[in-house]
């Protein structure tokens, strides 16, 4: 059974970007705030900048994040809210732990 730690956050962008920033190490990607609305309806998967991939688990429950080859993860409706609060609110990154 996984287990998920917080590890960073997703943050709004004055430039319509959500930006992917891991706790210790900074941005480690940037996806347009329209792809995740578009993910967070079911359309996927889009492109995470400058390299990865961002889809909807397989319950929908949450919006995955490969980046380099690590999967985290971000609850939907916290995703929605950000977007929905755009730019006052954030959302919590988790990563999984094995």
């Amino acid at each position: 059974m996984s287990h998920y730690l917080k590890v960073g956050r997703l943050l709004p962008g004055g430039d319509d970007l959500i930006h992917i920033v891991k706790d210790g190490t900074g941005e480690i990607g940037t996806v347009i705030m329209a792809e995740a609305i578009l993910t967070c309806g079911g359309l996927e998967p889009f492109l995470i900048l400058p390299s990865g991939e961002m889809d909807l688990s397989n319950p929908g429950k949450a919006v995955k994040f490969v980046i380099g080859g690590v999967l985290f993860l971000a609850i939907r409706s916290q995703v929605v809210g950000m977007i929905n609060e755009w730019p006052r609110r954030k959302a919590a990154l988790w990563g999984v732990v094995e």
